[in-house]
């Protein structure tokens, strides 16, 4: 399905540097319970001119998940001589090893997971977002799940960077508070909301260490407090100007998504612990009458990632986006819903000049880059012809830079 628009699989290596993963790179906390020690570490030797000759050793790490290494083989293509058309739209598939603590281990957690995801890599366009978000509801709609079932919870983690760097909370304060409102979103959601009253006693004591101005602890309340769904005339009255940009971003989201259908709902703790998300965060579950599955999958905007392998982009900033999903946990939801059907087959490819799609359709114009996208998503799915679409999401929508990328991709163009 994802080739259908346009999205060419990426074989992500199993062996990574492990330089990669440094907190320079990741952060502090690049998912939640993070330990270095979660990891397989190794030594990989490099030899010379035969096995008897070795010139170093590089450390490296067996890849406990793919956005890092698909981000760095980004980077290293940028550094290519020949320029590189963006944006690029891969999506890939790959075991994740993680030396899990033994207790915590289940039938659907193991050691190892498999990983599905797909990036949106240069594309700052919100309609690079909503693409990303339309497609991972269309993957579990095409398996069965009921489309009124899904829900996709919002968020923008630069309201959560705008609040502590005003509140001045320290590193280690944090990634506890972040922790702790990752829990809150989990609860609201519907995942053991019975530790809802300690996750959010953890979250004040944290801000209560910050001594913090009366307005200040009011927005922290109305974000920790956050269940309307929406973006309300106090949210927005409680985080000030700095965080209008933000707030306006997620509304025009969850409106325009619910208008055409596709269920979500804005929720501020959805802050996510991967600390290279930059902007939109989200986490997709299923609602049934006779349970919720929360966060089977994940994703957001990580603009400054790639720039971390690149000397090729002034200032770092490489805007991407993208989501991925444990294909185990999928498969164990879809199993309790009884929904499996007939086994698919993958096919590798390796080529990212020509594209799989067939044709390039340009978003309808619009003042919002979101409704121009839907609108031009309803216009090709009612068609419902037996041919692979790439609807463009580039930042330039000229002429000469559409022409330009279907000369590249080899795609017919096609209003």
């Amino acid at each position: 399905m994802v080739e259908r628009a346009g999205y060419e699989q990426l074989m992500v290596p199993l062996i990574e540097r492990a330089a990669s993963f440094s907190e320079e790179i990741v952060g502090d906390s690049p998912w939640p319970e993070w330990d270095q020690r979660g990891c397989f570490y190794l030594s990989v030797r490099d030899y010379g001119a035969d096995y008897d000759q070795v010139v170093g050793e590089t450390p490296a790490v067996l890849i406990p998940e793919g956005t890092i290494s698909v981000s760095r083989w980004l980077g290293g293509l940028l550094d290519q001589p020949e320029p590189v058309v963006l944006p690029l739209k891969v999506w890939y598939e790959l075991p994740c090893p993680r030396n899990e603590l033994l207790d915590t281990l289940s039938e659907t957690k193991r050691r190892e997971f498999t990983q599905f995801g797909l990036e949106v890599l240069g594309a700052a366009n919100p309609a690079a977002d909503t693409e990303v978000l339309c497609l991972v509801q269309d993957l579990l709609t095409a398996v069965g799940v009921d489309p009124a079932g899904l829900r996709a919870r919002l968020s923008d983690v630069r309201v959560f960077n705008q609040m502590v760097e005003e509140s001045e909370v320290p590193q280690a304060d944090r990634i506890a508070l972040k922790e702790a409102m990752d829990g809150i979103a989990e609860c609201r959601a519907g995942k053991r909301p019975e530790r809802l009253p300690a996750l959010l006693r953890a979250a004040e004591e944290v801000l209560d260490r910050q001594h913090l101005q009366p307005g200040a602890r009011e927005a922290w309340r109305q974000v920790l407090d956050h269940a309307a769904g929406r973006v309300t005339k106090e949210l927005r009255s409680a985080l000030g100007a700095a965080n209008h940009d933000a707030l306006d971003h997620l509304d025009e989201m969850q409106r325009e998504l619910t208008a055409t259908g596709l269920g979500a709902t804005v929720d501020l703790c959805v802050v996510r612990s991967h600390e290279y998300y930059t902007g939109l965060s989200f986490e997709l579950d299923i609602v049934t009458p006779a349970a919720t599955y929360v966060e089977v999958a994940g994703g957001g905007r990580y603009d400054k990632l790639v720039g971390n392998f690149t000397q090729a982009v002034a200032g770092g900033v490489v805007p991407c986006t993208g989501f991925a999903f444990g294909v185990e946990r999928v498969a164990a939801v879809l199993e309790a819903l009884d929904l499996f059907g007939d086994p698919t087959t993958t096919s590798t490819r390796h080529d990212f000049s020509d594209s799989s799609a067939d044709v390039l359709a340009l978003p309808l114009r619009d003042p919002s880059a979101v409704a121009g996208y839907l609108a031009t998503r309803d216009k090709v799915q009612a068609q419902r012809q037996n041919f692979r679409v790439d609807i463009y999401v580039g930042d330039d929508a000229d002429e000469e830079s559409v022409a330009g990328y279907a000369r590249a991709r080899g795609i017919s163009q096609r209003d």
